[in-house]
């Protein structure tokens, strides 16, 4: 968030070489490597600011990441992958199975379940009816039609939460985004801008809770220290809880869509 942290998405954690931290992207290729006789997706990535080897699963797409720091050999490089490749492979068996957003599929919306049907006689759009929503329009569009409603739904929502919280503290919200992150839940900028996925919307209610009130204390501290803590705690009692529902089952919300 700028110049500060929030809860952290469900990326895996990384296995790296010795090294500084930072990475940025230069360049990056797709290929498939054969590791323990499987055959991986991988997508090899320079980047200027790395100063080490990492190795990472992006849960959003399943697909391996291999960051390279500049005039790295590549034989160093491949050698890193073969080191760490039991790693990376169990990693990639322990992630949860997608969740399309197509006929037939249930999701949990604000804590509310709903049977998606794709309905093409209707106009484009999305309507919700006694536990149905009903989307419209072609359905290579449906995709698309559902994301673009959650995004409405988490930012409605997340609107709510996050300026009654402000106002009993007080403090002023500057501006609130939702978009697709995939590293962290929620962010708070030294402006006061507050950031959030869309995604929590498919996470227990006591979850958006909980991410809510984290970046909205910040707009008091600005840190994680011991007294930032006690705020989240006199804002959400069982943060602790949420929080590690997040550390656990976080990545598969990146699963869906």
């Amino acid at each position: 968030m700028g110049a500060r942290k929030g809860p952290r998405g469900g990326q895996s954690k990384a296995a790296r070489s010795r090294g500084n931290k930072g990475r940025a992207a230069e360049s990056a290729s797709t290929k498939t490597v054969s590791l323990r006789g499987r055959a991986v997706a991988l997508s090899w990535r320079e980047s200027r600011r790395a100063r080490r080897l990492t190795l990472l699963v992006d849960p959003h797409s399943g697909m391996a990441q291999l960051v390279v720091p500049p005039r790295t050999p590549p034989e160093r490089a491949s050698r890193f992958l073969r080191e760490n490749s039991d790693w990376l492979l169990a990693r990639l068996a322990d992630l949860p199975p997608r969740v399309a957003f197509a006929d037939g599929t249930t999701l949990t919306v604000l804590g509310r379940s709903l049977v998606l049907r794709h309905r093409p006689n209707l106009a484009a759009g999305v309507r919700v009816d006694r536990g149905t929503m009903f989307v419209g329009g072609p359905e290579s569009e449906m995709a698309r039609q559902v994301t673009d409603w959650l995004r409405d739904q988490a930012t409605s929502a997340i609107a709510e939460r996050a300026n009654t919280i402000a106002n009993q503290l007080g403090r002023r919200i500057a501006r609130i985004t939702v978009r697709d992150t995939r590293t962290r839940w929620g962010s708070c900028s030294p402006s006061a801008n507050l950031s959030f996925s869309w995604r929590l919307v498919l996470a227990p209610l006591p979850v958006l809770d909980y991410v809510v009130a984290h970046e909205v204390a910040h707009l008091v501290k600005l840190h994680h220290g011991p007294g930032f803590w006690t705020l989240v705690e006199r804002l959400c009692p069982l943060y602790q809880r949420w929080r590690d529902w997040l550390g656990d089952h976080g990545a598969q919300l990146l699963r869906y869509g």
